[in-house]
């Protein structure tokens, strides 16, 4: 079963908000991904099939096997909105603090070896600072902006 791209999935919401922080065009940005992905909610959930904020795998799975069952659109929606949360939750308490020490530690590298720094890594920094805006992180996202800015 192929699932439909969602047009919103709960991970870039998730970075939206977090990027979103003090700066009125990102909040606008947010603000509009949050009402597509509430009104999508909306749209495919309802008494019969509640929305579930935090998803159990078991839960993720019966609506698996019911989408495949009936092939119905619906219950592909339902599914895949669902497999997003499920897999986003489980991402955040298994793997992102993982993510951020490599990504944080491979940035400082890059600084500290004087390679060439990009706007990714730039996006990478920036998301580090405002997920967690220590001394350190600030720092390190002033430095890769005046360079790559530069």
């Amino acid at each position: 079963m192929k699932l439909p791209k969602l047009p919103v999935n709960f991970t870039e919401l998730r970075k939206l908000k977090v990027l979103s922080r003090g700066n009125p065009k990102k909040i606008a940005e947010y603000t509009l991904k949050e009402r597509q992905y509430n009104e999508m909610i909306r749209t495919f959930f309802d008494d019969e099939t509640p929305f579930l904020d935090m998803p159990s795998e078991s839960h993720v799975e019966s609506l698996r096997r019911k989408a495949e069952e009936t092939g119905d659109e619906m219950d592909i929606a339902r599914y895949a909105i669902m497999k997003d949360r499920f897999d986003t939750r489980e991402y955040e308490h298994k793997q992102a603090h993982f993510d951020y020490i490599k990504t944080r530690s491979t940035l400082i590298q890059k600084v500290n070896d004087g390679e060439k720094l990009t706007k990714s890594d730039l996006q990478d920094v920036e998301l580090l600072a405002r997920q967690s805006p220590s001394t350190e992180n600030i720092v390190l996202y002033s430095k890769i902006k005046r360079e790559v800015l530069a």
